[in-house]
């Protein structure tokens, strides 16, 4: 399965003109071929995010964190992809570089519930996104691969607002997107400006 659900994101990749080199795909393929030794070494980016420990599902702080991680890189041209079972360390560059894929278990129990997040806190839906368990050696790495979107479909909103810990739902969202290895909100004078531009489109 792993197989063909890459053949077919390297189908759509194409067809997009994602350079394959040096792109979400070319991670994910490394996961999907068993080849998780070739990520230690690589450094995040504004498209490539290495987590230790999954997001607590139960935790509004995190659940919030996992939409805006999302969000931030399908508002990307190129997409993005979230690999979770990575141990990270700063390089020479204080940037955030894998240097061990220690793995974790029962990832498979979190998948709906994360699909399930993302539906729930992100406007407008997403396309094509893929979360895929990968096993190896009795470990478990779990990889969110965020392909390229639409551009008529963005910007990718996270709905609500973290207060006190806690989500609050209504009318309030957020606009994010990647700033190197994080994550940048776009501040309400941008939104304004932006909401002003296209009325005169």
């Amino acid at each position: 399965m792993q197989e063909i659900a890459f053949k077919c994101q390297t189908a759509i990749a194409v067809l997009l003109g994602v350079d394959l080199r040096e792109s979400p795909l070319s991670v994910y393929r490394l996961l999907a071929l068993d080849q998780w030794d070739s990520l230690v070494g690589k450094h995040e980016t504004d498209w490539f995010e290495a987590k230790q420990k999954m997001y607590g599902m139960h935790d509004p702080r995190q659940q919030f964190e996992l939409a805006l991680d999302v969000a931030s890189m399908a508002n990307l041209d190129s997409g993005g992809i979230i690999v979770v079972g990575l141990a990270t360390e700063k390089d020479s560059y204080q940037r955030d570089t894998v240097s061990a894929v220690l793995g974790t278990t029962r990832l498979n129990l979190s998948i709906p519930q994360l699909r399930t997040v993302i539906d729930n806190l992100i406007y407008p839906a997403l396309q094509r996104l893929d979360v895929t368990v990968f096993r190896k050696d009795g470990r478990e790495v779990l990889g969110i691969l965020i392909p390229p979107q639409n551009a008529s479909r963005l910007p990718f909103l996270v709905q609500g607002a973290l207060i006190d810990s806690k989500k609050k739902y209504g009318a309030g969202f957020t606009w994010v997107t990647r700033n190197g290895d994080g994550k940048q909100l776009i501040s309400v004078q941008a939104v304004h400006r932006a909401l002003q531009e296209s009325k005169h489109k």
